[in-house]
């Protein structure tokens, strides 16, 4: 996303891998790539096109999970605190920000999406959740695009139950070290959720379905603490 923001404002470095060959056509669209960035030629990180009826400019990028974890142990969601550039940009500060964990969905995940939540629940939170994603339910049928004016990303929304024994207890800060991700587990009771400030879409969404859906055991606010381990 950086790199697509450099080349909107014409600073894009000239050094970038696209291939220009390629034409995106149907009986409403006709489209033509302008810049983009690949691993690999059939593994893309992003890539820029313009719509030649209006001129308009769309992003592609990867599709995308999200998930919501519940500990009935601790009558708490498992919710990932980090710094957001994004957030820094538009609100000040030094972004941080709560959120559920979520990630990319990679090539070998394209027919198994929760095996995505798996790994970045894994990543984000120190948790030891099987890699086939089988601990986890996906929430409707289909992923939901999040902008479709101008971004092709689709993300799956998913839901998980897990106690104490599936998290990393020795440990406080997660993330992938060679990806300058550094993360922490934020364990939010879920008497707060209703009054908690969310400014991050997929985390109001996945809360908000979790309230509608959930009915707290009794004495749950008496009982959770809020923690960050």
């Amino acid at each position: 996303m950086a790199e697509a923001a450099k080349i909107l404002s014409g600073t894009a470095p000239a050094d970038l891998k696209y291939d220009p060959a390629i034409i995106w056509e149907n009986d409403c669209f006709n489209a033509k790539p302008i810049a983009g960035q690949f691993n690999e030629p059939d593994d893309f990180l992003w890539r820029l096109w313009r719509i030649e009826q209006n001129n308009h400019v769309i992003l592609q990028v990867k599709d995308t999970v999200a998930c919501l974890i519940y500990n009935p142990d601790r009558q708490a969601v498992a919710l990932v605190g980090q710094k957001r550039p994004a957030v820094s940009l538009k609100n000040g500060g030094d972004g941080f920000l709560l959120e559920v964990p979520a990630g990319h969905v990679e090539n070998q995940d394209i027919d198994n999406p929760r095996a995505a939540m798996a790994r970045e629940a894994n990543e984000e939170l120190g948790a030891k959740f099987d890699l086939d994603g089988r601990d986890f339910g996906l929430i409707g049928d289909q992923p939901l695009f999040l902008s479709p004016g101008h971004l092709t990303e689709r993300m799956w929304l998913g839901y998980a139950e897990a106690g104490d024994e599936k998290f990393d207890q020795a440990k406080c800060i997660f993330g992938l070290t060679d990806e300058g991700e550094e993360t922490e587990r934020v364990w939010t009771p879920i008497y707060e959720l209703d009054c908690l400030d969310v400014i991050d879409m997929k985390t109001f969404a996945l809360i908000q379905w979790f309230l509608y859906n959930h009915q707290p055991a009794e004495g749950a606010a008496e009982n959770a603490d809020h923690q960050t381990v």
